[in-house]
């Protein structure tokens, strides 16, 4: 509401690593009451995330402006054997990297595994577990894969 400090999101759901080495390279992280739901200020190094956005949302947020910092050359080197026909092309396919970044960081690996395990690796009953929907066709390339 106007007037009122903005709320962070809780500590527990804020990757803290990335967001520890963010603020370690001078990078101020303000949560406010902002559209869109992340914005980064290169001149004055400030990340602004919106606290409108779920803890899980800001979360994806921190780690996508993590690898957009922090794996620049990894993203470039993998953007350099696409030989992209416009520089707009290669921008949209850099963000592109960087969600895939934020979003394999945010996978619980081990409870997957755990799970995935104690299901007998059961695609249909680990999709209801995480609440996944898992195409017919992806479904059957990694069961043809794994054997």
């Amino acid at each position: 509401a106007p007037g009122h400090a903005p709320i962070a999101p809780s500590p527990r759901h804020r990757p803290p690593k990335a967001e520890n080495t963010l603020r370690a390279q001078g990078v101020k992280i303000i949560y406010g009451d902002q559209i869109p739901m992340r914005h980064f200020d290169a001149e004055t190094n400030t990340l602004h995330l919106s606290n409108r956005a779920n803890p899980e949302t800001n979360s994806f947020q921190l780690l996508l402006q993590y690898a957009l910092l922090n794996q620049e050359k990894l993203l470039e080197a993998t953007l350099d054997f696409a030989r992209f026909q416009s520089p707009q092309a290669r921008a949209i396919a850099k963000i592109g990297l960087a969600n895939y970044f934020a979003g394999a960081a945010m996978m619980p690996y081990e409870e997957f595994l755990t799970a995935a395990t104690a299901e007998r690796h059961d695609l249909e009953r680990l999709a209801t577990l995480y609440r996944i929907w898992v195409k017919p066709k992806s479904a059957y390339t990694f069961c043809n894969r794994a054997v």
